[in-house]
């Protein structure tokens, strides 16, 4: 099982063009792109301004490009980052992944 990640910045969440609180507006490789945030916010933790890790769908029934897995947060000194799991649906991917291995 190997997923790609990309980093990306939260421009808004929910997306300006798209108001749903699933998707937010990202800048990625200068960019501006919708992603899916399957935990919605992250009980506030996936604000404007903050870096998540990305991973890109080329499905064209989705209304976003890209799931957003990881959000970096700061530690209790706030100096080193720490990136937290934003979607709870990759834990049963790496748990099947486990079991079929």
């Amino acid at each position: 099982m190997k997923i790609q990640l990309k980093k990306a910045i939260i421009i808004n969440r929910p997306s300006k063009s798209i108001k749903s609180p699933y998707l937010a507006d990202i800048e990625i490789n200068n960019n501006t792109e919708i992603a899916h945030s399957p935990s919605l916010g992250l009980c506030g933790l996936i604000i404007n301004n903050v870096n998540v890790m990305v991973s890109e769908c080329n499905n064209n029934c989705r209304k976003s490009k890209y799931t957003i897995e990881l959000v970096e947060i700061k530690d209790s000194e706030n100096k080193n980052p720490i990136w937290v799991g934003a979607n709870p649906q990759y834990g049963n991917k790496i748990f099947s992944h486990f079991i079929k291995e």
